[in-house]
Order: structure tokens, then sequence, then C-alpha cells
């Protein structure tokens, strides 16, 4: 039995192609701490809903690892920790960005929070869709913000301080993000522009797959910023 959690609940999470790794994960953690304590009836029903929103996010191999071991370890203990690290990491990330110019893509929490400090962000509309329309309106309540086409990243790259980028899944050899993103990488690099990618040390994975519409960007072309810091 479900204790206050509605299938338009469920179906909200299962559909959701806007949002980021991070964000689907604690809506997905919030969700399955609704259901009711009973030991048996809580595992095989949150097992259940774990199951459907894996394979509904299957690019998102971090959201999957978090989200079985919710499964073995408990929602609530899990679910702080994801909240710590989303948090320490848009510190993070916030303290390299302040007052610079930067460029992005895609949607993230952990990114929408890390450069409100940023004095303007170039926010690509990252075609298929268009999650960084969402990104923009979100950032617009904090800094400078403009939404440019994809096509357009090399103009705007050569304007700015930093390319910034979150990540669907890591590995030690690379990462897993929205497609464009190793275009951007390799663009910013070709103009010497410094190249951040942002996202908690839980979305690490032995072997990341990248499924349309995700692909994997090579460590060498972006430093990563975790809750640890710069790595």
């Amino acid at each position: 039995m479900l204790k206050d959690v509605k299938s338009e609940e469920i179906e909200s999470i299962l559909n959701d192609k806007k949002s980021g790794c991070s964000e689907i994960l604690l809506a997905s953690l919030n969700l399955l701490s609704k259901i009711e304590k009973n030991e048996r009836e809580r595992g095989e029903k949150i097992a259940e809903i774990v199951e459907k929103i894996v394979n509904a996010h299957k690019g998102m191999e971090g959201l999957a690892n978090v989200l079985k071991r919710a499964v073995l370890e408990g929602v609530d203990v899990v679910r702080r920790e994801v909240e710590e690290a989303n948090k320490k990491t848009a510190k993070k990330l916030s303290e390299l960005v302040c007052g610079k110019t930067v460029v992005t893509i895609s949607k993230s929490g952990i990114l929408e929070n890390g450069l409100q400090k940023a004095s303007k962000v170039y926010v690509l509309i990252s075609r298929p869709g268009e999650e960084g329309r969402l990104m923009a309106e979100r950032l617009k309540q904090f800094t400078s913000v403009k939404l440019v086409e994809d096509a357009e990243m090399g103009v705007y790259v050569r304007m700015s301080d930093v390319v910034v980028s979150g990540a669907d899944a890591i590995c030690h050899s690379g990462f897993v993000n929205k497609v464009g993103t190793l275009p951007l990488m390799l663009t910013a690099k070709h103009f010497g522009v410094r190249r951040l990618v942002a996202t908690p040390t839980y979305k690490l994975v032995n072997s990341p797959r990248s499924i349309h519409p995700f692909e994997f960007v090579d460590s060498q072309l972006a430093e990563l910023v975790t809750e640890k810091g710069l790595s």
C-alpha cells in the first residue's frame, strides 16, 4: 500500500525528459520516502518503482546506481547523502565561476545553483529536447542569461571565461552527458577556454553507456568538480 503517493507522481518522473540526473534522482527518492514503513511491502514496492524509473532513464547510470543503493540501504539515508553532495558540489562550482562569463549546456539542478554568481551565462538551447530553455528561465532569477543556438557555441565560447557542464554518469576515463557536450568541450579547448564538469561522486560507475541523447566525453577534455572539490 502507498501512503500519499499518486500515480501521477510516478508518471511525472518516468516521463521527465527535461530535468538533469540529480533532479530526477531527488524526485525519485522523495517519492520513495513516502512509502509506508511496513518492511515487506516497502521493499517490494520500492524495488518495483526503482525498476520502472531506471528503465525510463537508461542513459542515467548514476541515477540507477543510487536508486539501487536506496533499495538496500534505506531511502532516507541515501537521500540525505545525495542532498549534501549536491549542495557541496554546487558550492564548489560557485566558487570557481563567481564573477565569470560562462557557457553551459542542457539542464542541471546542480549547475542551476552553482552558476547563480556568474556575471553572465550563455545557455545552449540543447537540441534535441531543448532543456536549455528551462535552464535559462531558472537562472534568469539570479544572473544575466542569454539563450543561444547550439550552432552558435563557437561565438559565445570565444567570449567566455569558462565552459561548464553537468554529467549523468562519470568514470575514471570520462563522463556521459547530453549530446552536444563533446563539441562544446572541443570548441572550448580550441579557444583555450577552461572546461569544467560539475557532478557529485555518487554518479561514479565502472563503464558508463552513451545511449542517445547522451554521449561520452573523455576526461582529458574537462576538469572534474565534485563535492570534494577539483580533481
